[in-house]
């Protein structure tokens, strides 16, 4: 507004269904008017020729149904550049996992490839991790600190372990979960990080 002298509209996003967001916001000292869009209440199919807008798509009326034509098109898009369509695809199926876990879980499985490029992937990944590692200090309250740090890293390398390689991540972990080294343990979740072949991680166990 002081630098260009445009008008702003303040614009509240809401990704799922609440009545919370009214469109004001006031105190004693402060009166406050957004405007609120609420997905929900949009079509999908209204936006479905503007790509910037597709990881909203699923969260939209009708969104669910456009998943896989989203994914296609993104991915056979030769105007966008590999890194562009990993936060594309990582983003959308955020936004999809919202509406529906599984449909979320589907788009990850289906393009993982291509997310693990993506840095919001990579943020999935870190949080996985750390989930896993708060759970093990609450488990090293009643085991002990060293037992409770193998049961957290258990938990981040199942979790980080099925996002990236799938059901192949899955079958791995029953491998994984008969391992007691804490170091080696380590090492497979360092090697997680940097590799996309799941052979590289076969061969630390």
């Amino acid at each position: 507004m002081l630098k260009y002298h445009l008008e702003v509209t303040p614009l509240a996003l809401l990704l799922t269904p609440t009545n919370l967001a009214t469109g004001i916001y006031e105190d004693d000292r402060l009166r406050f008017r957004y405007e609120v869009a609420r997905l929900w209440e949009k079509q999908a199919r209204d936006y479905i020729d503007k790509v910037f807008l597709y990881p909203f798509l699923p969260l939209m009326n009708g969104g669910e149904e456009l998943v896989e034509q989203i994914d296609t098109e993104i991915y056979e898009n030769d105007n966008l550049s590999m890194d562009y369509k990993a936060d594309l695809l990582t983003a959308t199926a955020i936004f999809a996992g919202l509406k529906d876990k599984k449909l979320g879980k589907w788009l990850v499985e289906r393009r993982r490839d291509i997310m693990i490029q993506s840095p919001v992937y990579e943020f999935i990944e870190e949080e996985g991790i750390k989930k896993g590692i708060i759970i093990g200090k609450k488990e090293g309250k009643k085991e002990g600190i060293e037992e409770g740090k193998k049961q957290g890293l258990y938990e981040a390398l199942s979790f980080v372990l099925e996002i990236k390689f799938g059901v192949d991540g899955i079958i791995l972990m029953d491998k994984v979960k008969k391992i007691e080294s804490l170091e080696k343990l380590e090492k497979i979740k360092e090697a997680i990080k940097i590799t996309n072949k799941i052979e590289e991680i076969e061969k630390l166990i």
